[in-house]
């Protein structure tokens, strides 16, 4: 998985990067399917600190964004965000299989 981090206004350390891979460890049951993670943070007028991940899978893209004061909050809750989606869109998939599946039975 290529991971490319950005920051706007926002000095991307080498702990913040450390930080980031073992947040995306949580999405690593489709880790083989991952080809490239974005990650932009971005310093706010009212000292937030916005987190924008997108991350394309398996010929998906999920994006998604989270704002905070603290910086580790804010990556956390956006990878939080990022998992419930990868989790919700794999639902999806298995049970359109199963429903076919079923339907070709009868």
């Amino acid at each position: 998985m290529e991971l490319l981090v950005e920051g706007k206004d926002f000095e991307v350390t080498q702990d913040v990067r450390e930080f980031l891979e073992e947040k995306l460890k949580k999405i690593s049951f489709v880790e083989e399917k991952v080809t490239k993670a974005w990650v932009l943070l971005t310093k706010t007028p009212a000292n937030q600190v916005m987190c924008e991940v997108k991350v394309h899978l398996d010929h998906s893209d999920f994006f998604v964004s989270h704002e905070h004061p603290d910086w580790k909050i804010s990556i956390t809750d956006a990878i939080n965000k990022l998992h419930d989606k990868v989790i919700k869109e794999r639902k999806k998939r298995v049970d359109k299989r199963l429903k076919e599946a079923r339907t070709k039975r009868t």
